[in-house]
């Protein structure tokens, strides 16, 4: 009987000491396994905040306001040019050559801040600012935190080429914008041909409201895989007048691309014309529609002396596309750029 007691003991303490050891068992693998699950989530979170925090740098840097100061109607202004990703401008500020904060703004003080621009896109701002015989500091910040500064001098004023907005390109075609030139499109027998009158920084505008006007600038085709780019009747030059006061209208003088002999001879029918890696070419903008040369004169009214018209130049076309295939069907190229200013004095 003692023996029978004995054997019965035992087997229930074996059987204690094996559920004991599974609960014990049980309860590091539950503590384990929470552990290594808080520190997994721990490390994802962690990876995706540094994925976040990188992705915003990247874009970040990918940021590329171009500022310039100007001034229009004795008021001070400044032009914004995105040649880089879509940026929301959310503050600016404004200091004069003392060093002086004479304006900040930002969305709780303006109706027209914050201000989306999206990849080339531009806008002129207006803050009301008389202009004094004195250098201008202007700061931006966008969304992302970034800052760009742009500074508006007399002496700047006075040099045209510093004065123009030259941003160079954001895709293929870049620009000698020192190239850039306003021709007289007079007769020359039965045809027409072009006359080059001098640098297009300033073009006095009697000149211009009295004779049919051209524009020319000499292009060349970077394209980092080297193609050729063909260039369609749809390729324009945009002169975006800027008035005087925030919120006015904006005038706008479009003119379509032409074709011309190598003695300035102008077609009547438009060429595509293709442009080839790493060969400069001066374009000609001269139709006041596509396709068919049809010159135009500003009229006095267009233009209210001294005007700042921002010169816009939208290429269009083929990429990589031999010349005979290139058609509506197959346009594959865009490319639209602010590259320089022009004074109407």
């Amino acid at each position: 009987m003692i023996s029978r007691k004995l054997r019965n003991s035992r087997k229930r303490k074996a059987v204690s000491s094996i559920i004991g050891g599974v609960l014990v068992f049980g309860m590091i693998f539950s503590v384990g396994t929470a552990y290594f699950y808080s520190i997994t989530q721990s490390q994802f979170a962690y990876q995706k905040t540094v994925s976040q925090r990188d992705n915003f740098l990247s874009l970040q840097t990918q940021e590329r306001l171009l500022v310039t100061g100007m001034v229009s109607a004795k008021m001070l202004q400044f032009y914004l040019n995105n040649t880089g990703i879509s940026a929301t401008m959310v503050a600016y500020w404004i200091i004069n050559g003392s060093g002086f904060v004479i304006q900040y703004k930002n969305s709780s003080l303006t109706t027209y801040l914050p201000a989306y621009l999206g990849q080339g896109q531009s806008v002129v701002f207006n803050p009301g600012i008389t202009y004094a015989n004195q250098t201008y500091t202007i700061k931006v910040l966008t969304q992302r935190g970034s800052n760009f500064i742009g500074i508006y001098s007399t002496a700047a004023n006075n040099n045209p080429i510093i004065q123009s907005l030259t941003a160079s390109a954001i895709g293929d075609v870049y620009i000698t914008w020192s190239s850039y030139s306003y021709y007289k499109i007079a007769s020359c027998g039965p045809n027409q041909c072009l006359q080059r009158q001098g640098q297009a920084f300033t073009v006095p505008t009697s000149w211009a409201t009295s004779n049919q006007m051209a524009l020319g600038i000499r292009v060349v085709d970077l394209n980092p895989q080297q193609n050729n780019i063909t260039l369609d009747m749809y390729t324009t030059l945009s002169n975006l007048l800027v008035p005087g006061c925030q919120g006015c209208n904006f005038n706008t003088v479009n003119w379509y691309i032409v074709s011309n002999s190598s003695s300035g001879q102008i077609q009547s029918t438009y060429s595509p014309i293709t442009l080839f890696y790493n060969k400069p070419q001066t374009i000609i903008f001269g139709s006041k529609g596509p396709g068919s040369f049809s010159p135009f004169t500003i009229s006095g009214g267009t233009i209210s002396p001294p005007e700042i018209a921002l010169v816009f130049i939208t290429t269009h076309g083929c990429e990589a596309i031999a010349l005979s295939q290139c058609n509506s069907n197959t346009f594959n190229y865009g490319q639209s750029i602010p590259y320089v200013s022009t004074l109407y004095s």
